[in-house]
């Protein structure tokens, strides 16, 4: 829905909430129930096993979190929405005789492959996500290995693009 503004003075009178996005974004990967660890905001824990209790996942460490890093206007026409891009960081044990390197490959394309699907992340289409012909609204930025909450990890970062829509005064 493209709510148009005055060219002059605009004045914005309510957007929708990046909460309800980044609720939204994180229930589609932990929709696809390989971890349920994935948050809505990085935890934290004093103690090393308190940090990895929240990550463990049968186990073992999986699990993630998302960020807003950036947002902007889209100024291409009228109807501008609010572009977001996240970070969702992703996290593994690593498990060298269970060819874990494969299973946390598995994981993120299974992860691009639930945002790539076109399904509506919002039935009121008052966000969603943005992507154009040449690149889809998800990509993976790198992966690497980490050491997190004391355990050698498998760690990637994706990149989320979302539009919110805005009403102008």
């Amino acid at each position: 829905r493209c709510i148009p503004h005055p060219t002059t003075s605009r004045r914005i009178m309510s957007r929708v909430s990046h909460r309800l996005v980044r609720t939204a974004l994180v229930s589609r990967v932990n929709a696809l129930g390989l971890t349920d660890r994935v948050y809505e905001f990085e935890r934290f824990a004093d103690r090393i096993e308190d940090l990895k209790a929240l990550y463990a996942h049968n186990g073992a460490i999986k699990g993630g979190f998302i960020q807003r890093v950036s947002g902007s206007e889209d100024e291409r026409g009228t109807c501008q929405p609010y572009l977001d891009s996240w970070q969702l960081s992703l996290y593994q044990s690593w498990s060298d005789s269970g060819e874990s390197a494969l299973d946390f490959d598995d994981w993120i394309d299974s992860i691009i492959d639930a945002f790539e699907r076109g399904e509506s992340l919002d039935s009121s289409e008052t966000f969603g996500l943005s992507g154009n012909d040449k690149s889809g609204c998800v990509a993976l930025l790198n992966a690497q290995p980490v050491k997190f909450a004391g355990v050698l990890c498998h760690s990637a970062t994706l990149q989320i693009i979302t539009y919110r829509w805005a009403s102008y005064e």
